[in-house]
């Protein structure tokens, strides 16, 4: 996901619906290991166990994040597509939200959505 930085990269919650400032919300950086064309590290977001709970059928509602360098700064100058999980916008990216395949999501440890790199 990420190139190589010394200026390790921070994970801020902007928006989210469900979970007042982010409470039971958890992330990491992690690497990827063994490396695989395209993804040497990762962010993983998970639910703490004082999470809301979600009931079938139950939406979340959205949840905005980013990752920026230490400071605040774009410490990330590096080719975006060279990222596995970078998708350009298309031309209604203003308009809607998009399936994004090469961002995984897993349920208890099992692979339920999108693509892994290989």
């Amino acid at each position: 996901m990420l190139g190589e930085t010394t200026d390790p990269p921070q994970l801020s919650i902007d928006y989210a619906q469900m979970f007042q400032g982010g409470k039971g919300i958890t992330s990491k950086f992690a690497a990827v290991s063994p490396p695989v064309t395209g993804a040497n590290e990762y962010l993983e977001i998970g639910f703490s166990s004082d999470a809301p709970k979600l009931t079938m059928f139950e939406d979340s509602g959205q949840i905005q994040l980013r990752f920026f360098g230490a400071n605040n700064a774009n410490s990330f100058d590096l080719d975006q597509t060279m990222d596995y999980s970078y998708r350009a916008c298309g031309a209604d990216a203003s308009t809607g939200f998009t399936n994004a395949p090469h961002i995984t999501g897993y349920i208890n440890g099992v692979l339920a959505w999108g693509t892994e790199p290989h």
